[in-house]
């Protein structure tokens, strides 16, 4: 089996400032042989050109050098805005009911 480690980064070298979006195994190849990884995850991003980068792991690899991969660019854009809150305005308050007082005048 090999162990492959998906990253998400803001160029296309590994470092400790890639995040981890996913991970998995996939069955041991033959020499000169290819496979397919197949990500379906989503992440938070700054709008801007990010890569995505895989790393393989294998306990007979030979050639460990050679076991890290890293997409073209991506573009990331703003789907949708976060509506969070920046402040909280209380309505005015009401004036309250005019109140008579006072007791009417009685005439005797």
């Amino acid at each position: 089996m090999v162990s492959w480690d998906a990253y998400f980064s803001d160029d296309d070298q590994l470092d400790a400032g890639d995040s981890p979006i996913a991970d998995g195994l996939v069955d041991a190849l033959g020499a000169g042989d290819s496979d397919t990884i197949t990500l379906d995850t989503q992440w938070s991003a700054i709008a801007g050109d990010y890569c995505v980068i895989i790393t393989l792991e294998a306990d007979d690899d030979e050639n460990p050098d050679n076991d890290t991969v890293a997409s073209a660019a991506l573009s990331a854009t703003t789907a949708r805005s976060s509506r969070v809150p920046t402040a909280i305005t209380e309505p005015p308050p009401r004036p309250l009911p005019r109140r008579r007082t006072g007791c009417a005048a009685s005439a005797t």
